[in-house]
């Protein structure tokens, strides 16, 4: 609050031209005052005496000499010689800490982190003249627009039982955006309280001093975004009471209030400046004689009372500006109130061509349009007119843009930015402007895949067709060749935008599976920038491969049946059937097309039976289901490739152990006992290549084998899944 020192001298000064100087001589008093001097501390940050005077009702014992005794017990002796510097700083350091923790509130000091961390905070006690102050506080954020209020305490008990307490309380409720006039309104409140008890003798004395401030404070703001003025209409209350009792009955001695109560106005303050400038002030007060006729006269006011006036006054102004300019700060530099609304969100053109675009400013709670100022530039050696717009309800403002005249080759797109002030406040955005010319669409029109030949330098890759489930990125270029940059666009859901910056320069591709949230790819901007010298061939250029094949998880079933009849003593027929759900598990770093993606079980079960007759006997195993674990097999699919003669194809290799029991029934008797089998569910012959179904998502697949006396046929049937 040093800075404001200046300010609120001038408060100060201000209000003392008014009251012609010092009053209380001027004060006609009742005889026997006692007088009592309260610390205060100036919104300056500086320590003084302020002298109270109270008139008691009635008192055993002479007003001087109860003076004299009052002086010499209460705390406020330490604030005499010899000991006066000494409890002069300490009370000055205490009390800098309160106005410090003001400042800390209102930005972004440790009193800010206590409100995030539970509410509360801790002064170290004070000491003065052996004499120490317990100090504490607390802090409520009223509103998550920024409103809080503070509290801090000190207090003491003497060791003959005197006490003495001192309070501050700051408060500020204000919202968070102007309104679109420009209008800005909040309270601020303050109070300083001193109070305690001191027994003289038989006589207990119970004192209480109180100074609030209630007052409105309505911001003006400009189309700017800047705040030129507030202005400011409180009500000051200034009270003052003494009450004396017999220590030993309790017998009231002499009771004594006065209250003061001044409004105080003020236009035309600037939050910004430590100079009133043409700040109009103007107080008008009442006290225990009624209204000062024509405002503050010397004859109504005493000193101490004009003090406390200025004090508060001063302190109002005070909280006013570091709540306005932090609010301020709010709606200005972190675009907490409006919002720029491009139409078209972005441009695509083609080089040397022009197209219109129309921004307009809103309100973020309302959405509604504003009147706006706006700068604007753009980049990347587009061009853009006006520079300077304005924009009005219903009336965006227009912006025509030029793109440069050859194809982009750096890595930066023009960048369109709009800086827009209004009297709600201000927003910076930025939209881009993109060349037709280096569009590359990967849509699959309803086919299984697509092998798409890059631009050299520099190339948008646009996924528009959610068919496109496999792709990968493959890079032509050794590190010494070319550095290749990668600008990706992930949307994991709709309205859930990622962007991701990658150096691909020696990597020979980049897979991606849009089956899968985090690589659910909606575009990549591709950079190519070749070394010094290297003369790039026209026939060598990245390319993109994309089928529509599935990739995440794929879920179904798949069976072997067997029919056994090699002899004729033996006739057995088998069955194994898996229900499973197998995901994408990368077994390597996949860096080109003609590499396989594995996918192992992750849950599912196996069922297994056998039975039949072996001569005259009777044979049966199982039936027993197991689970399918992790390491039991694979399936591997050729998800990327587009041409060859292993486009599309997969196969798998799978068994189960299976535990069960094994029962043969002859003539003779019945032996039973534990069969431990290894069954195939996901073999088919190696040399059969089979092909994904052309939906893409559909693996069937039907073999039947027969030879030697045995009959085995498979059948696999599964179906891709995407992730939610």
């Amino acid at each position: 609050m040093k800075e404001k020192l200046f300010r609120y001298l001038f408060i100060l000064g201000l209000l003392a031209a008014a009251l012609g100087g010092p009053a209380s001589s001027a004060q006609a008093q009742p005889p026997g005052p006692k007088r009592v001097f309260l610390p205060v501390v100036k919104s300056s940050g500086s320590l003084v005496l302020l002298p109270i005077t109270i008139v008691p009702a009635g008192s055993p014992v002479s007003s001087q000499q109860h003076f004299e005794q009052l002086r010499r017990r209460s705390l406020f002796a330490t604030f005499y010689a010899p000991n006066t510097a000494q409890a002069m700083a300490t009370m000055e350091n205490r009390e800098g800490q309160v106005r410090q923790s003001l400042l800390d509130l209102l930005g972004d000091g440790p009193v800010r982190a206590a409100v995030d961390g539970g509410g509360s905070i801790t002064l170290p006690p004070a000491t003065a003249n052996g004499v120490t102050f317990n100090n504490s506080g607390s802090i409520e954020q009223t509103s998550s627009s920024g409103s809080y209020s503070l509290q801090l305490n000190t207090g003491t008990t003497l060791p003959n039982g005197d006490t003495i307490s001192f309070e501050d309380a700051y408060a500020g409720e204000f919202g968070t955006c102007p309104d679109a006039a420009g209008v800005f309104e909040g309270t601020v409140s303050g109070e300083a309280l001193m109070s305690g008890s001191q027994v003289d003798g038989n006589v207990r004395t119970v004192y209480r001093y109180q100074e609030t401030i209630e007052a409105t404070v309505t911001a003006h703001v400009a189309m700017s975004a800047r705040i030129t003025h507030y202005d400011i209409d409180g009500v000051i209350v200034v009270e003052t009471s003494i009450q004396e009792r017999r220590a030993d009955t309790g017998q009231l001695i002499s009771n004594a209030t006065e209250v003061f109560r001044s409004r105080m106005t003020g236009s035309h303050l600037d939050p910004h400046s430590d100079n009133l400038g043409a700040a109009q002030l103007s107080w008008q007060v009442w006290g225990p004689g009624g209204a000062a006729p024509g405002g503050l006269t010397s004859s109504v006011l005493r000193a101490e009372v004009s003090e406390a006036i200025l004090e508060l006054s001063a302190k109002a102004v005070g909280i006013a500006d570091a709540y306005l300019l932090e609010a301020e700060t709010g709606w200005y530099d972190e675009g907490k109130c409006v919002e720029l609304a491009f139409d078209p969100g972005h441009m695509s053109l083609e080089p040397a061509s022009g197209g219109t675009m129309a921004v307009a400013l809103k309100g973020k709670d309302d959405h509604n349009e504003l009147a706006a100022d706006m700068t604007v530039s753009i980049n990347g050696g587009a061009s853009v007119s006006p520079g300077n717009a304005s924009s009005a309800p219903g009336s965006p403002a227009q912006l025509s843009i030029t793109a440069p005249g050859q194809p982009w080759s750096s890595a930066n797109d023009p960048v369109l930015t709009v800086d827009a002030t209004s009297r709600r406040g201000r927003a910076v955005d930025h939209t881009w402007v993109e060349m037709e010319k280096a569009l590359l669409e990967v849509n699959l029109h309803g086919g299984q895949q697509a092998d798409l030949a890059v631009d050299h330098n520099f190339t948008f890759i646009l996924f528009t067709d959610d068919h496109v489930r496999s792709v990968i990125v493959t890079n032509p270029y050794p590190a010494n060749v070319a550095t290749v940059s990668a600008f990706l666009h992930y949307m994991p859901a709709l309205g859930n935008d990622i962007y991701v910056d990658e150096n691909w320069s020696g990597r020979t591709g980049k897979p991606f599976c849009r089956d899968i949230r985090d690589e659910r790819i909606a575009d990549i901007e591709l950079w190519v920038q070749f070394a010094p010298g290297v003369t790039p061939d026209p026939n060598v250029r990245p390319r993109v491969y994309a089928t529509n094949i599935g990739c995440w998880r794929w879920q179904g079933t798949a069976t072997v049946q067997s029919l056994e009849h090699p002899y004729p003593w033996i006739d057995l027929a088998e069955q194994t059937s898996a229900t499973v759900t197998l995901e994408r598990t990368r077994l390597y770093d996949i860096t080109a097309p003609y590499q396989a993606e594995f996918y192992r079980p992750i849950s599912g079960s196996v069922h297994w039976q056998q039975s039949g007759t072996l001569n005259d006997c009777t044979y049966n195993a199982g039936p027993a289901t197991v689970p399918i674990l992790p390491g039991d097999g694979a399936l591997a699919i050729y998800n990327y490739l587009t041409r060859g003669p292993e486009q599309r194809t997969y196969s798998g290799s799978a068994e189960t152990e299976i535990q069960t029991t094994e029962i043969l029934v002859c003539p003779t008797g019945t032996t039973t006992g534990p069969a431990d089998v290894f069954r195939s569910w996901l073999s088919p012959p190696a040399e059969d290549l089979t092909e994904v179904e052309p939906s893409g998502d559909v693996i069937y697949y039907t073999y039947e084998e027969i030879g030697g006396g045995i009959s085995t046929t498979y059948e696999w049937e599964f179906v891709a899944l995407r992730q939610p």
